[in-house]
């Protein structure tokens, strides 16, 4: 892999990175201006702690996976570059999927109940850990010295 391929690669990330984040953001149109939800309490039925508790799950692991991507990748000291750049792009998507369906989950809360205190509580720690799990290429160069 030369030059130009690893970093036609790293724009590729960083592009499959920023299109969570818009999409979380367009949550925020699609709950504010296009379903004019207001902000209430947060009442406990079984349907909202649900898909409450799947948004917070999927947070959790998604941003458990950002984090140890290091670690996962590092495992096999044989893998060729290419191999190496495929499963760091399946693992962030992976992540970064997990993290985004958690805000989608809150805005379906927020449509059911027309109350935006469900999305809000799952979209806002779901953009931060989007924003905090941004793409580091530099863990790729990191485990490739270290393996040569």
């Amino acid at each position: 892999m030369n030059k130009e391929e690893v970093e036609l690669k790293n724009k590729l990330v960083n592009v499959l990175w920023c299109a969570f984040l818009v999409a979380t953001l367009v949550y925020f149109f699609v709950v504010f201006y296009l379903q004019h939800s207001n902000i209430g309490s947060f009442q406990f039925t079984p349907v909202i702690s649900t898909l409450s508790s799947i948004g917070i799950i999927n947070i959790i692991i998604g941003f458990g996976i950002s984090n140890k991507i290091r670690s996962i990748l590092g495992r096999n000291p044989h893998q060729d570059l290419d191999s190496l750049y495929s499963k760091f792009i399946t693992l962030n998507i992976i992540a970064w999927a997990l993290i985004e369906s958690a805000a989608a989950l809150g805005l379906v809360a927020a449509i059911l109940e027309k109350n935006a205190i469900y999305f809000l509580t799952l979209a806002i720690p779901s953009f931060l850990a989007l924003f905090l799990s941004r793409p580091r290429p530099e863990v790729l160069k990191s485990i490739i010295l270290g393996q040569k």
